[in-house]
Formats: C-alpha cells, sequence, structure tokens
C-alpha cells in the first residue's frame, strides 16, 4: 500500500537527485510512481528484506485477483536502501475498468462481512500449520542439503502466509473505511470521527501482550521489583538467578517470551526477535512497576464500557430511519468490529511470528557461513539476499561473501546518512474520488495534511481523540523510545504492534506517517490516548524536550514552546 499524494493526470517523469541515482532492472519499473514507504520502513533496510518484498507483492497479487479488483499488484522494492512502493494498474479500457469495479465491490463486500469467520475457521488454522512446520525444524541437525530444501519450503510458505494477510487485509481495511463513511453519512461529516468509539475496547492480540505483561510485573515481590528498577535492563536476568524468588520470576518470565516473543521493533529480518534479545521486554516491565495504579485490564474495560453507551446513543438516533439503513449500518458495524480486532491479530501470527521463523532460516545459513570463513559473523547473513546465500553456499567451498557485505555496509551508510526523494519513476494519476479501495489506502497510509498558517501549529490527521499537553519524547526507533516517561508526548515516525506496551506510558503519540486507520491510531484509540498521525515532519520540527499540545480530535499539535525557546 502506499501513501497518497496529489499527482498531475499525465504521467509524468520524476527527476532523481544527482545524489540518489536510480537503476532499474527493467524499464517497466520506471514507468510506476513508487512513493517512499516510511510508514513501515523508516529507515534504511536490509537486502535479506528483498525475500519480504517478494512475499509481500505475491500476497497483493493473490489479493487483487481474488477479489478482481483493477488493480495488477502492489509492489515494493529496495531503492538504494529505502523501502518504495508503486501501483501495478491493469491495462484495461475505461468500461473494462468500471465492470471490474463494480465486480470487485460486491466481492469484497461480500469478505468484509464473514472475514472474522473466515480468519477463524479457515485462514488461522492454515497459518498456524505453517508456523507449526518451522517450529518442528531442527535447523542445527539438518544436513546442508536439507536446509536447502528447508530454505526452498520456507520461501513458498513465507509466500502463503502474505497471500492470507492480504486476502483477510483488503476487505479488513475498506471495512473501517466504509463505516467512517456510513456514519458520516447518517450524523454529518463532522461526527466522523465518532465513529471509531464504537471500535474501541476490543481484546485483541496485542492489548493481550500488554496485560499479560503487567500482570508479570504484578506478580514480582519487593525483592525482584527492587532489582528490575535498580539494574540496567541488560543485566536483570543474571541477578535474579541468584535467588529463589529471583529464579522463579525468570521462570514466569521465559513462559511470557515463549507465548510472546516472536516478535521485533519493525519489520525487518535484521533485528533480533525479544526472544533473542529480551532487553526491550525489561525496560517495559520496569515501566509498568513504576506504574503501580496503571491498570491495561481495567482500561480496555472501561473503553468497552464507553464503547456500549455511544452504541446505545447511536441506535436511539437510528429510531425513525428506514429499516434498511439500519440494517446496512448494523451490517458495516459488525464488520467494522471484526476488522478492529483482526488487524492486530492476524499480525501476531504472520507479521511477527511468520517472521521470527524465517529469521531462524537466515541466521543458520549465516551461522554456517561464518564458521567456514565465508562471513565475518552470523549476523552478516541479512546484508545479502535469499539467492546470492543460496548461491554462496552451493559452492565448495562456500562462495566468499565478506568483501560483499562490507560494500554494503558502505552503500547504506552512504544513503542513510542522504535526504532520500519521497517519490522517484512516474507521476502517474491516483485513484478516482469514488474509489472506495483509494480512499481506504489514505486513510491507513494518510494523505498530505492540509498546510498550517500558524507557524506555531503542525497539522496531520486526527488519530485518537482527546487534547493533552506535556514533553515531547522523540524517538525514531524503539529502543530510543524507551526512555519516555509516564506523561510524555511519543513523536515518532512511526509506530508497530512491539512498541504497543508504551502506549500505557505515554500521555499521547504524535507520528509522521500513517492516517485514522494506521496500527498507531487503531492502538491509541485503545488505550484511550489522543493521537495525531500523519504529520510528516513532527520528528523533524519538534525537538525532544519541547512542551507541546496535540488535539487528536483535530489533528493538530501546538508548539506551546517554540523551538527557538529550547536553544
Amino acid at each position: 500500500m502506499t501513501d497518497s499524494h496529489a499527482a498531475p493526470m499525465t504521467p509524468m517523469p520524476i527527476p532523481a537527485p544527482e545524489d540518489f541515482p536510480v537503476q532499474w532492472s527493467q524499464e517497466e519499473e520506471a514507468q510506476l510512481h513508487w512513493i517512499r514507504d516510511r510508514m513501515h520502513f523508516p529507515q534504511t533496510v536490509s537486502p535479506a528484506l528483498d525475500l519480504f518484498f517478494e512475499a509481500h507483492n505475491a500476497g497483493f497479487v493473490h489479493a487483487f485477483a481474488l477479489y478482481e479488483m483493477p488493480l495488477e499488484a502492489l509492489v515494493l522494492r529496495r531503492i538504494n536502501g529505502y523501502a518504495y512502493n508503486a501501483v501495478v494498474p491493469r491495462k484495461l479500457t475505461h468500461d473494462e475498468m468500471a465492470a471490474m469495479g463494480k465486480r470487485a465491490q460486491q466481492n469484497l463486500g461480500a469478505a468484509m462481512m464473514r472475514s472474522a469467520q473466515h480468519w477463524n475457521d479457515e485462514l488461522l488454522p492454515e497459518v498456524k500449520d505453517h508456523l507449526r512446520f518451522w517450529q518442528d525444524a531442527d535447523l542445527e541437525g539438518a544436513t546442508l542439503d536439507e536446509l536447502l530444501e528447508l530454505a526452498a519450503e520456507t520461501r513458498r510458505r513465507w509466500t502463503r502466509l502474505w497471500e492470507i494477510h492480504f486476502e483477510l487485509m483488503v476487505p479488513t481495511l475498506l471495512a473501517g473505511s466504509l463505516f467512517q463513511e456510513t456514519y458520516a453519512d447518517l450524523f454529518g461529516a463532522e461526527r466522523a470521527f465518532d465513529a471509531f468509539t464504537l471500535l474501541q475496547g476490543f481484546g485483541n492480540k496485542t492489548t493481550e501482550i500488554n496485560i499479560a505483561l503487567w500482570r508479570l510485573a504484578r506478580s514480582a515481590d519487593e525483592d525482584v521489583r527492587a532489582t528490575i528498577l535498580g539494574t540496567d535492563p541488560a543485566a536483570v536476568a543474571a541477578l535474579l538467578r541468584e535467588s529463589e524468588s529471583g529464579r522463579r520470576f525468570l521462570a514466569s518470565f521465559e513462559d511470557y517470551l515463549q507465548a510472546y516473543g516472536r516478535r521485533s521493533e519493525t519489520w525487518e529480518l535484521n533485528r533480533p526477535s525479544w526472544i533473542e534479545d529480551p532487553t526491550p521486554v525489561w525496560r517495559m516491565l520496569r515501566e509498568h512497576l513504576s506504574q503501580p495504579d496503571a491498570d491495561p485490564a481495567a482500561e480496555l474495560a472501561r473503553l468497552a464500557d464507553q464503547r456500549e453507551a455511544a452504541l446505545a446513543d447511536t441506535r436511539a438516533s437510528l429510531t425513525g430511519y428506514p429499516q434498511p439503513v439500519v440494517d446496512h449500518f448494523e451490517a458495516m458495524l459488525r464488520a467494522a468490529q471484526d476488522g478492529a480486532v483482526l488487524s492486530e491479530d492476524h499480525g501476531f501470527y504472520i507479521d511477527f511470528e511468520g517472521a521470527y521463523h524465517v529469521r531462524r532460516v537466515l541466521l543458520e545459513f549465516g551461522r554456517r557461513m561464518a564458521e567456514a570463513g565465508a562471513l565475518a559473523s552470523t549476523d552478516d547473513i541479512t546484508m545479502l539476499t535469499l539467492d546470492e546465500v543460496l548461491a554462496s553456499v552451493r559452492e565448495q567451498p562456500f562462495v566468499d561473501r565478506r568483501g560483499l557485505v562490507e560494500e554494503r555496509r558502505r552503500d547504506l551508510a552512504h544513503f542513510g546518512a542522504l535526504q532520500e526523494p519521497e517519490m522517484v519513476g512516474t507521476r502517474q494519476p491516483g485513484p478516482p474520488p469514488e474509489d472506495p479501495v483509494g480512499r481506504a489506502i489514505g486513510r491507513f497510509f494518510g494523505t498530505p495534511p492540509q498546510a498550517s498558517a500558524d507557524p506555531e501549529v503542525l497539522n496531520g490527521h486526527a488519530g485518537s481523540p482527546g487534547v493533552v499537553r506535556g514533553v515531547a519524547r522523540v524517538a525514531r526507533s524503539l529502543s530510543e523510545a524507551q526512555d519516555v516517561r509516564r506523561g510524555e508526548i511519543l513523536v515518532t515516525t512511526m509506530t508497530a504492534p512491539s512498541w504497543t506496551p508504551l502506549f500505557g506510558t505515554v500521555a499521547g503519540v504524535v507520528t509522521d506517517t500513517g492516517g485514522a486507520l494506521s496500527h498507531s491510531a487503531v492502538v491509541a484509540r485503545e488505550y484511550g490516548i489522543p493521537a495525531v498521525v500523519g504529520t510528516l515532519r513532527a520528528t523533524t520540527l519538534i525537538r525532544d524536550g519541547q512542551l507541546i499540545e496535540i488535539d487528536g480530535s483535530a489533528g493538530t499539535v501546538r508548539l506551546v514552546e517554540r523551538t527557538s525557546d529550547l536553544a
């Protein structure tokens, strides 16, 4: 999926900056409108991520064909180390496009109404079968031939997981967008954002993870609490092993990691999971222990009560409407409520547990290549594509890739120090205004906010209602975000599901990317904190420690302290 940017009605080549030359593998790529994907990949990405892009692209092809959508694909690729995406249109006449669009709306409408059943009865059991395959694989004990076969099977299963991902998420995303439009049609555009109150307070895998962590923190006795609060997170485990109560807590901690630790900071394959490096979990535990009165389970219940009260008022307002209108509202409400849960649940299994297993396969190749001297370290495997890995280990001795790895690290450092362009390739007209899928994509990725006439106000999009004033904590990575303190406002490029426990600490969230259906906005609403998303420039304009006020209903950030005041 892609950010929505204003585009001319005729294709126009986009000049690449002199310090950012673009090499296209085929001419057709140059004709596409490539837009920087900061929402999922705010920084440069590793070559290993090509395996994810391959599966992602196949997933969209599958979903678009399944629902007969008038698009061929939505593709991701690396350009000078950065992730860009582009829509690939079908080559159809105007009449063919219109006819296909009608079929797509019918197919997607039917899929929206049964998304939860489809996930629970068909898709999730298949997902778990794929995950079980990797769990049962003996990576260290496999012969090289067996490992090569496992790599081929990993590629196939990883692709299938992303077919499932988009088979589920295309109608799910559309359901949330269409419900907001239905609500606005019934009660007025000025109340459109109120629709999201009716989607809050449902438990999902993301809130389950945080509630489980909070309960783990509550189980700590005084000695364990003192150790966690007073020790560097990297050294906590070693100290806890020295006492009986500490060892008991560590056993519970390991159970937590086994249940929820197959996730990392981002969608990258070069980042360790919580199982590999639990330091982020220790930091989040410390935050829970420092907030003894915070209860995420009680907060979730409060939001559910608020939802039910709002729903009762909404249904009362519908009294007197024709029954077909009421029935349509109720059907869209159920689809959107199911989608609010599925948008988080699917990521737990596919986006992160799936990636965890794929990373394990890559690291096993890395271990063997490092032992053979073909890599300097196991982790260097992520600087190679899977095809390069396979070509390397099929040779005897293994092909030495140390020089290539160093070259790529230099290239990533070089381009990572530049300001990459937002768009490359060829500008193409965006989706027509009547396209509901295009509008849904805009509400997920965000659209360029309206420019502010007030230099002390930064505009974005309404993400989660409420107004709050506090100190800004600017963080471009989860490790930086771990320093955020209770009552501060997290200002970041984007958030991934592994960031979610922080939402129980902060007073509000501001992001550069995303719209009302983005992860940051959805989770902020689940935690009942204000959020302004899709500002484009928050992490650039807001200084760490600056006093700001955010209005999550209006989508604005006021710089209470100007940057010059902090100099």
